[in-house]
């Protein structure tokens, strides 16, 4: 694939979930994750990586059944 003048090769791993209701919060204390925030999809346009846009455009008229 070439982007912006950039050729490379990529493969990832996307996936959806469900969120149970409620405010969401980070639970790990002193882990790998504790400089993680819950942001709203929205406010992604600019933080989301080429590969994390194109799998967004692709799930964002998922339905689960």
């Amino acid at each position: 694939m070439t982007r912006l003048g950039v050729s490379s090769h990529l493969v990832g791993l996307f996936h959806i979930a469900e969120v149970a209701p409620g405010s969401p919060a980070v639970t790990e204390v002193n882990g790998t994750t504790d400089e993680v925030a819950w942001l709203p999809i929205t406010t992604l346009t600019d933080a989301l990586s080429p590969a994390a846009a194109d799998a967004l455009r692709l799930i964002s008229g998922y339905q689960r059944s």
